[in-house]
């Protein structure tokens, strides 16, 4: 295999990734798929965002995304959707993103109005129930949201909820798409409510109060661990972009452009893959080696989420 091609199978090992995992939320939400659940908590904008990268790769999403657009646009934060959207920035992600706005407009969301572009989604109806299925543990965003409202509060506790360790507020508002000053107020609202905890630690960190008797609650059992999609599904993407650009490529333009974006996804990275192999002191096209372990290492954390 060429060093064309070995790149090329790259992208494709991180777009096929992603699919998988875009399809796993989805069924866990009820729309029309079979196949495994996810076993994290999903992040609905992150997955909408997602999934609009991936319909030209996948018109079946296309009408699970109409289908969410009716059933579930009210769940979603249009606020935060749009501060993440520049994390999927690839393809025409701008028009994708104005043709779901535009068909959650004409299901009677008027929120998205100031998103919506001049068409809704090319796509055909009814792939889903008219209401989403939150029953799944991955979806406990959404279940607190249509508990208590579309709100960083919800993602928050969510999030919280999920982590294993404490999590500070640059941590939090870099996960979620929010300011830090949005999430130093919430998290403040919240410490006085008593559902997160300070731990007194400098940063200050958070961590979820009471967690087994909110798990039992929320996921019906052990709680459902954060899935970090909001960093996940762009790198992803993000690579399965340079697989398929790599095809005009020298060897030595792929490993620096396999370096730049390694660099511009340096702390989503660094989340997802702890231990990924750094691409320090391989010059030139050496530096694919790293890269491939980098990504097949990504590929399996995300699979096995």
């Amino acid at each position: 295999m060429t060093s064309t091609d070995a790149s090329s199978d790259l992208g494709r090992q991180a777009r096929e990734a992603a699919l998988d995992a875009a399809w796993r939320q989805w069924g866990a939400l009820g729309a029309l798929a079979s196949g495994p659940r996810s076993r994290t908590v999903l992040d609905p904008e992150a997955l909408v965002l997602a999934s609009l990268a991936l319909v030209p790769h996948e018109r079946r999403l296309g009408d699970v995304l109409l289908w969410w657009a009716s059933a579930g646009s009210r769940l979603l934060s249009v606020q935060r959707i749009r501060s993440l959207s520049d994390r999927f920035a690839t393809g025409d992600a701008k028009s994708s993103l104005g043709a779901f706005a535009a068909s959650a407009v004409e299901a009677g969301d008027r929120r998205w109005k100031r998103l919506a572009g001049p068409r809704g989604l090319d796509a055909r109806p009814g792939k889903g129930a008219d209401t989403p299925d939150l029953s799944d543990p991955s979806a406990v965003v959404l279940r607190l949201r249509a508990a208590f409202g579309v709100s960083a509060k919800a993602d928050l506790f969510a999030a919280l909820l999920g982590r294993e360790r404490p999590s500070t507020v640059r941590e939090l508002a870099e996960s979620l798409g929010y300011s830090t000053v949005a999430v130093r107020v919430a998290l403040g609202e919240m410490t006085l409510a008593r559902v997160v905890v300070p731990t007194g630690a400098s940063p200050a960190a958070y961590r979820a109060a009471d967690v087994a008797e909110w798990s039992a609650l929320l996921a019906g059992g052990p709680r459902p661990r954060w899935g970090d999609w909001a960093e996940t599904f762009p790198l992803l993407l993000a690579i399965a972009d340079w697989g398929e650009g790599a095809a005009g490529w020298t060897p030595y333009v792929a490993s620096s452009k396999a370096r730049d974006l390694l660099e511009r996804h340096a702390r989503p990275l660094r989340l997802v893959v702890p231990e990924a192999p750094s691409l320090d002191g391989h010059r030139g096209e050496a530096a694919l080696v790293p890269f491939a372990a980098t990504v097949r290492e990504l590929v399996s954390a995300a699979s096995a989420r």
